[in-house]
């Protein structure tokens, strides 16, 4: 037999496959690698299999034509052959021996290139584009931080608002603005609305007006809109105070007179005069839509310009009265309101690049990126968690902490425990997360259901243990009320042998845990359940929850 080396670069005749095996005497035989020529006996070109090959599937025994597959460990291209390396099979009966009328199975059979198969989707070598059904056209045309398409991409509603026209005595303004109103002692004021927009009411909304948009139609100085002839206040006693107001107003009724009680009005620029001195600011703007708190399918928007004469003295000379819309110093004369949905929906064109395998969620998820798994899935561990070690010994939640101290650290069975914060929290803070909403509160002892009206920055979740006054309750479980958007905590009244008692609206809610604690089983992460820990470092006595908390220290030994 020659050696390995001599074997793998010794090239087999056309149409031949070469066996390296061991048969040392009283042992079995073990097949190890091959070498195969890349043309077979009638002269076809078997390159494409070999390159890609998985199992080969052949006669090695003398004098019979069973057959055996061989799985491969590796494959190196030679001049005119290759020379494969096999997952080692033993023979323990029967003699290795060649024919030359076996037949050979190779799997996968190509018979053409993959580089260069239809079925090789990122070749990148179609000749035809396709748009994807997933992917959107990104517009880099105005730049490269952020696309000009990228509402559209990001499913965010754009509303235009704009031709206001001022109205006085019912009749509005002409355009351009030629009226002046030399009403010296008149005092009231003058309104102006746009064009009304209605938009779908469905799910949580954000109406959002940002100061870009308010420079984009007003400049960044933005012009008067009072105007006077030059040197009017330089006459004696002229005095003039007025104020001017952009208001962006959204209501379920397209009358926008509130009448379900849904309408918000917010002030986005506004102007103030004394005589000749004008100060004026913008104030971008958001109005919160939760889910069900409009009762119409639709919503309206418009803006409205509100010219407010609070002052005229003696001797004021005319003024005209201008639309900021109509005389504003940039190119735009309409103002860009954006609407972020809870569930937006992308509208951007899609892009033309071919879909593959690689950008189908089950195949991908499956091959390459893996799939999302939560806590649920490990009973309450989070499946990746960056854990710290510490030594203790566990004990039945009804053992006497007196005996727990007692016992000599040679008796005790000290394990390695882990927990999931940066530090081992043995201490038990009160984070405030909320009050008892007057929607649904807890009436008496026996009641295990109430609404939170929680507070921002907060969270709970189902094994957390709140207190609420001196009682300490578990919560079961929670879901969200879609007319409130709040969340409905189910719950385990008295936990840890308190007391049960009624809760009204507006009681204080806090959620009291320390660091969760579990151990390891084999390579399983479990949780430890209610036990008791006789921490080594310091000696405390710790009791944790069903779900692996630490609710309490009882007691810390002293001996």
């Amino acid at each position: 037999m020659p050696s390995p080396l001599v074997f793998a670069n010794t090239a087999p005749p056309q149409g031949e496959i070469r066996i390296l095996y061991t048969n040392p005497v009283g042992s079995p035989a073990i097949v190890r690698a091959l070498t195969i020529s890349n043309v077979d006996k009638n002269g076809n070109v078997s390159t494409p299999s070999l390159e890609e090959l998985n199992a080969i599937t052949l006669s090695v025994l003398a004098g019979t034509e069973a057959t055996h597959t061989f799985l491969i460990e590796s494959i190196n291209k030679k001049n005119g052959y290759f020379y494969i390396d096999l997952v080692d099979q033993t023979f323990t009966s029967g003699s290795l021996g060649t024919t030359e009328t076996g037949s050979v199975i190779l799997d996968p059979y190509l018979i053409t290139n993959f580089d260069n198969n239809d079925s090789n989707a990122v070749f990148s070598n179609a000749t035809e584009f396709r748009n994807s059904n997933f992917h959107k056209d990104i517009d880099r045309g105005g730049g490269q931080v952020r696309p000009l398409n990228y509402n559209a991409i990001a499913g965010i509603d754009e509303v235009v608002l704009g031709d206001v026209k001022l109205i006085h005595n019912s009749l509005p303004f002409e355009y351009p603005i030629t009226k002046d109103y030399p009403e010296y002692t008149y005092t009231g004021s003058f309104n102006g609305f746009s064009n009304t927009v209605n938009i779908n009411n469905a799910g949580e909304l954000d109406i959002i007006v940002t100061d870009a948009e308010i420079v984009a139609l007003l400049g960044t100085n933005p012009p008067s809109a009072f105007i006077f002839p030059e040197g009017t206040f330089s006459l004696q006693g002229a005095i003039f105070l007025g104020k001017t107001d952009i208001i962006l107003e959204v209501d379920d009724s397209i009358a926008f007179d509130n009448a379900n009680n849904n309408r918000f009005s917010q002030v986005i620029h506004t102007q103030e005069y004394s005589s000749s001195l004008i100060t004026q600011r913008s104030i971008p703007s958001r109005v919160k839509y939760t889910a069900g708190l409009a009762t119409a399918d639709t919503l309206y928007l418009r803006v409205k310009q509100i010219q407010t004469i609070s002052s005229v003295l003696n001797n004021t000379a005319s003024f005209i009265l201008n639309s900021l819309f109509k005389d504003s110093n940039t190119q735009e004369d309409f103002l860009r309101v954006s609407v972020h949905r809870e569930n937006p929906i992308p509208y951007a064109d899609k892009a033309p690049i071919q879909d593959s395998f690689y950008t189908d969620t089950g195949l991908t998820n499956a091959r390459y990126n893996g799939t999302k798994t939560t806590s649920v899935d490990y009973s309450g561990i989070e499946p990746a968690i960056s854990a710290g070690i510490f030594e203790a010994a566990a004990y039945p939640l009804l053992d006497d902490n007196n005996f727990i101290c007692s016992q000599s650290l040679s008796d005790r069975v000290v394990e390695e425990f882990y927990f999931e914060e940066a530090t081992l929290t043995t201490s038990i803070p009160d984070a405030r997360i909320g009050t008892i909403s007057a929607i649904n509160t807890l009436q008496d002892a026996t009641d295990t259901g109430f609404e939170l009206e929680p507070e921002f920055g907060t969270g709970q979740s189902a094994g957390d243990i709140l207190l609420i006054g001196t009682e300490q309750i578990k919560i079961l479980g929670l879901v969200y009320n879609i007319q409130t958007n709040k969340p409905v905590l189910f719950v385990k009244r008295g936990e840890n042998s308190t007391t049960a008692v009624a809760h009204p609206a507006g009681t204080v809610v806090y959620r009291t845990r320390g660091s969760k604690i579990f151990k390891l089983n084999g390579n399983k992460v479990v949780g430890l359940g209610a036990q008791k820990l006789w921490i080594k470092d310091d000696r405390s006595i710790v009791e944790t929850s069903d779900s692996g908390y630490i609710l309490q220290v009882s007691t810390t030994c002293t001996v």
